[in-house]
């Protein structure tokens, strides 16, 4: 039975977790290269807070922003109503105030819980792609996502994208230390931040519960070190689905109708809308699109490259929450309803994460072979 090494593998194994050939040359020896490999992550998370700070200090509030904003200097009560008004859960609106209350009032400040938020991402998905393995990839996807137009716009942005963001990557890594150690207070952060995923955002975090208990339950079947402690994230994520989202979604409810359509639209219809209005604002998110899924393409049809993603499990509940949304926006939304560039905000971190991986495979191909034409090319494309 094929089983995965453990926390800091995440590569396919066969025997007794002794890495297979090509695994092993995507990986690096320790010491010298990896301490190289962390000064160039703290540099690419450096790079990415300057460029949200510049973000946040020269572009001007958007109206929604400043919806939010207002009721900050304004009691529990009155943040909670601002809040659902906005068709959100509360939590992004009650740590914005609350951070206002710390640092003060100013065009960076009242954005400043967002760019926390966004540097909190970045770390904690490179201790992800660290623990398991990768190297050379970590800085590259840090960086991809710091020169992204929809990371740097809507990180730096008062509204409730980042902190989901980071909540999710959080949880991601306390669930992968609590399966493969089973310490307590892992597990206690498994529970703690279940809970706060439905008070972050509507929709991407409850599907994104769904996902991890999912893909935990998929991936426990190869993994039988992890034993019985997959059902506490699955156990976690059913609690806070039914206490803590359903009366969220009940208490938004009334608002959120206003967005659905009548299911009358056709599967014509619905995808003159996709070709029409949301592939071009999904590109306006990225830098280049037409690129960004030519290497996606070429990642997926390279083994050694498939082989890792299907090693890291906790890529694909991050992959497949950004996907439900745009299935479930253009399934029930109003046939006129924009699908707006910030609603690609989450299908940022997985396309990143594939353009990693494929810097690490690209430089495991060039230390151990000479350089080819198609190798130059295809890093040519990647820088």
């Amino acid at each position: 039975m094929i089983t995965t090494s453990g926390a800091g593998t995440g590569v396919a194994d066969e025997s007794a977790g002794q890495p297979t050939e090509a695994a092993a040359s995507d990986n690096v020896e320790p010491g010298r290269t990896d301490r190289w490999v962390l000064a160039a992550t703290a540099v690419a998370i450096g790079v990415a807070a300057v460029v949200l700070w510049r973000e946040a200090e020269t572009e001007p509030y958007h109206i929604d922003e400043l919806r939010q904003v207002r009721p900050y200097a304004q009691g529990f009560r009155r943040l909670l109503d601002a809040s659902f008004l906005q068709e959100q859960p509360p939590l992004d609106v009650l740590v914005g105030a609350r951070f206002q209350q710390v640092v003060g009032v100013g065009d960076v400040l009242q954005r400043g819980h967002s760019m926390l938020a966004g540097v909190a991402a970045l770390v904690c998905l490179s201790v992800l792609l660290w623990r398991y393995r990768v190297r050379f990839g970590i800085p590259v996807t840090v960086l991809v996502l710091a020169i992204s137009p929809g990371f740097i716009s809507f990180t730096a942005y008062a509204r409730p994208y980042a902190l989901p963001l980071a909540l999710m990557l959080g949880y991601l890594l306390a669930v992968d230390a609590w399966l493969e150690r089973g310490r307590w207070w892992s597990g206690a952060f498994v529970v703690a931040l279940a809970g706060l995923l439905p008070l972050s955002r509507v929709f991407e975090p409850p599907a994104f519960l769904v996902f991890v208990s999912a893909t935990v339950l998929i991936f426990g079947r190869r993994r039988p070190d992890w034993g019985r402690r997959v059902w506490l994230p699955v156990g976690a994520s059913a609690a806070a689905l039914v206490l803590v989202e359903i009366p969220v979604y009940l208490r938004l409810q009334s608002r959120l109708t206003a967005y659905q359509g009548d299911d009358s639209a056709s599967l014509a219809d619905q995808w003159r809308r996709i070709v029409d209005d949301t592939l071009p604002r999904l590109a306006d998110v990225f830098v280049n699109w037409w690129l960004a899924v030519f290497l996606v393409a070429a990642a997926l049809a390279v083994p050694q490259i498939r082989r890792r993603l299907l090693s890291l499990w906790w890529f694909w509940p991050l992959a497949l929450t950004p996907i439900a949304f745009f299935v479930a926006f253009h399934l029930r939304t109003q046939p006129g309803q924009p699908f707006y560039e910030r609603y690609g905000y989450y299908w940022l971190p997985p396309c990143a994460i594939v353009v990693g991986l494929i810097a690490e495979r690209l430089v495991a191909m060039l230390r151990d072979r000479p350089v080819s034409r198609p190798m130059v090319a295809l890093s040519g494309l990647l820088a």
